[in-house]
């Protein structure tokens, strides 16, 4: 029925625009022949952070929302840009992407083990590694933000249909560039570095639905801040961090 053939289509624009720029990152480690294996633990990390990530926001909801119910509008959508939204999601997207980056690496570790190779290398060959493991980080990192981005732009498609695009081109910048800042923190130097780099991505999402939220002429710094996010992203890509 020409019903049914509309919710069809509108099932694939929403699949499609949900998930196109985790194309890009995909097609990148096609091309630096990262595994597969990798892609697929990354997907479901990313997958899974969005149970967690629910289920506190509900939580928060639930607690907080009697204390900010009479407060002015901007002091509740301040409230929702940085707690509910940007301190719950990457709270629990940088914890599950550590944990699942943890697990991959020693479960490969293990295989090398088993099959008699060596698990770390040394040496001229060990040095030049290292910097290309660490872009192979940040790609499947991006890969991991944009499907999280993606599932979420499902969510509000759902609800918001006429918003898809709008968040094609904004949420979901945010959501993938982001997820070089897990790697970032994860080869911090050190533990306040790491924490550092936890705070500016919260901050840094927060000011972004607060501004996006607002509307209007907000959306300017709203792309100013999507601007600083990916610019800190790229710089995170090309500065491989050397542990004393």
């Amino acid at each position: 029925s020409e019903a049914g053939s509309r919710k069809t289509m509108f099932i694939m624009y929403l699949l499609i625009t949900a998930f196109l720029p985790a194309f890009v990152p995909a097609c990148i480690a096609v091309k630096q022949k990262i595994s597969f294996s990798a892609l697929a633990a990354a997907f479901f990390a990313a997958a899974v952070s969005v149970v967690p990530v629910l289920v506190l926001q509900s939580i928060v909801h639930s607690f907080l929302d009697g204390i900010i119910l009479n407060r002015p509008e901007a002091v509740r959508i301040l409230f929702n840009g940085f707690i509910t939204a940007a301190l719950t999601e990457e709270s629990v997207k940088a914890t599950v992407f550590s944990l699942t980056a943890a697990a991959f690496l020693q479960i490969r570790n293990a295989r090398k083990v088993k099959n008699g190779l060596p698990t770390k290398r040394t040496g001229e060959y060990g040095r030049m590694e290292q910097p290309d493991a660490h872009h192979a980080g940040i790609v499947i990192a991006l890969f991991f933000g944009f499907v999280f981005g993606g599932f979420e732009n499902i969510f509000y498609g759902l609800r918001y249909p006429t918003l898809q695009l709008l968040r094609l081109c904004s949420a979901s910048l945010v959501h993938g560039a982001l997820g070089a800042f897990y790697v970032r923190m994860i080869r911090a130097e050190t533990k306040r570095k790491s924490a550092a780099v936890f705070i500016a991505a919260v901050c840094l999402h927060g000011l972004y639905d607060f501004f996006i939220s607002l509307g209007g002429l907000f959306i300017l710094p709203a792309a100013a801040v999507i601007g600083i996010i990916l610019l800190s992203s790229l710089r995170f890509a090309s500065d491989y961090p050397i542990k004393e």
